[in-house]
């Protein structure tokens, strides 16, 4: 059903249920991460697999179409916590690599369409990941109310790789805001080193900004430096 649109030349996002939709949901998803399979047919039988899991699963799929074909994609599950709060898991956001859908705000609709959806099923709190060498899109999160509160490791022998767990209070202005105060103590630590990160985070950090002294839109995450606060 569609969400309230925006004004613009696009669809609103979609909340996707049935089984077609969610193959074409996951053929995009991947396409536009660049993760198509060399042959079609294995990559539709992929497709399919994923759609059987997801109508299986308690997860909300979300979509934006032009001319019946999905251009963005974003995925929502609700998580209960031990404390009994629930949190909006934020994921698979992508929009096509093309100038006719990226930087025309598609991500920030299926984002607000997501949020929407949570708070209706009682979330207090989003949380989403990013991957480490991803420093423009750790900011977009950052600059968005985020704030680090874990590292993840793709390998527990190689910690030079991994990914930033964060979150944020669903309808609170940003607490970490550097402009704002009052702040606690801060550090700045290199953006690659993510075993020292980790063990601010365990000291009571979290990582509230970042920046790049070299180049402002750099994509070399060893550019960027993030600063951390002690808040306990």
């Amino acid at each position: 059903m569609p969400l309230e649109a925006r004004g613009d030349q696009f669809n609103p996002p979609e909340e996707l249920v049935d089984e077609k939709d969610l193959v074409e949901f996951w053929l995009a998803f991947r396409r536009n991460n660049g993760w198509n399979l060399p042959d079609p047919e294995a990559e539709q039988q992929k497709a399919e697999e994923l759609a059987r899991e997801a109508q299986k699963s308690s997860a909300r799929f979300f979509a934006i179409k032009d001319g019946g074909k999905i251009v963005a994609t974003g995925k929502l599950e609700v998580r209960t916590e031990e404390n009994g709060a629930k949190h909006g898991f934020l994921e698979k956001l992508t929009v096509a690599n093309s100038e006719k859908y990226r930087g025309k705000g598609l991500s920030k609709k299926i984002t607000d369409a997501r949020t929407v959806a949570a708070r209706n099923e009682g979330c207090t709190h989003l949380d989403a990941e990013v991957y480490a060498g991803n420093p423009i899109g750790l900011v977009t999160k950052l600059n968005d109310g985020y704030c680090i509160n874990d590292v993840e490791f793709y390998d527990e022998d190689n910690k030079t790789k991994g990914w930033f767990d964060l979150t944020k209070g669903i309808d609170d202005e940003p607490k970490y805001d550097r402009k704002k105060g009052p702040l606690g103590d801060l550090k700045e630590i290199n953006l690659t080193d993510l075993v020292a990160i980790k063990s601010l985070i365990a000291q009571g950090y979290v990582g509230i900004d970042a920046r790049n002294p070299v180049e402002v839109n750099g994509q070399d995450p060893k550019q960027w430096i993030l600063i951390m606060e002690q808040i306990n």
